[in-house]
């Protein structure tokens, strides 16, 4: 289906949208679902974003979008 708008998730701006599609990251569900393994490796491989899924709490911001 078509791709969430995953800028409506409390830290993610444009160019971590971008990023995250590049991994195959498009919906809500997806970052919902993430456990801490799949978190430290976004923290780690996000280009510019060291640690920005645990600082801002992406899960529990695209938990409340669901």
């Amino acid at each position: 289906g078509e791709a969430d708008d995953l800028k409506l998730v409390k830290g993610i701006g444009a160019k971590m949208e971008a990023s995250l599609n590049e991994f195959g990251i498009y919906h809500f569900d997806q970052i919902a679902g993430l456990d801490e393994n799949g978190i430290a490796w976004l923290d780690q491989h996000l280009p510019g974003f060291k640690r920005n899924c645990a600082r801002f709490d992406l899960v529990s911001g695209a938990k409340a979008l669901l």
